[in-house]
């Protein structure tokens, strides 16, 4: 399973334990809501936007109180569910302390006391989550099969290290290094082994990287070859690394 497939309720049981409760999947529904962005309304599935306007627009055309309360009541309940999704859009560099408070009165005026009562574990939950998918996001450029790769790769790299979170910086740098490392590896097989355009797509993997690290291995490999038009290709590559 990559991280793009991890389900909220694998990342609650990582904070809850796996011993899951009657009263542990009103929560669960309440964090898969602030994940999509999505509820259940008039028995199909909306974004949370949507659902807001139309319970505010509801209430405004309701007549009797009952009706009022019950839309004024739902309009609080979607209004925490909004609120704790902006901050889990961003989770990965705002901290908890800095919204706790926030969330906390929105939910108490929503009620929501099954989350109030276990606040801290679910925004833990929420925030193990966000990290995993923006780890996700690493995984599908690793999954790319065209000539985009390496540069979508770089680019996602850099992207989640400008995050300021530490431990997501430390999870991308572990994913690198062993995506570096197989990559070398490859080259290293394919040099002993491979077909002449096998050696050219690793090599140029490497060099099309833009980690100098990586483009020296390719082109150090390419030299001590031993082979003619490995070096010509090593010397090629020299070149186009200095345009």
């Amino acid at each position: 399973m990559t991280a793009l497939e991890v389900s909220i309720e694998e990342t609650y049981k990582q904070v809850f334990g796996d011993n899951l409760q009657e009263n542990d999947y009103p929560r669960i529904g309440f964090l898969e809501s602030v994940v999509s962005g999505t509820v259940e309304c008039d028995g199909k599935m909306v974004t949370i936007v949507d659902a807001l306007k139309k319970e505010e627009e509801a209430l405004k055309k309701a007549k009797k109180k009952d009706e009022r309360t019950a839309h004024a009541k739902q309009i609080k309940d979607y209004e925490a569910i909004h609120a704790m999704q902006e901050w889990y859009l961003h989770s990965e560099k705002i901290p908890m302390r800095e919204v706790r408070a926030e969330m906390l009165r929105k939910l108490g005026e929503a009620e929501m006391h099954y989350v109030v009562d276990t606040l801290d574990d679910c925004m833990m939950v929420l925030q193990k989550h966000r990290i995993t998918s923006l780890l996700g996001t690493l995984d599908k450029a690793f999954a790319l099969e065209t000539k985009y790769r390496e540069s979508a790769i770089h680019a996602t790299t850099e992207t989640l290290l400008k995050s300021g979170n530490r431990e997501l910086q430390e999870k991308v740098m572990d994913k690198m290094a062993a995506y570096h490392s197989s990559l070398k590896q490859t080259l290293d097989e394919e040099l002993q082994h491979g077909s002449t355009n096998s050696v050219y797509n690793i090599a140029r993997r490497l060099v099309d990287s833009g980690v100098k690290s990586l483009q020296q291995y390719a082109i150090s490999g390419l030299e001590s070859s031993g082979n003619e038009y490995f070096r010509q290709l090593s010397a090629g590559m020299q070149d186009y690394l200095k345009t």
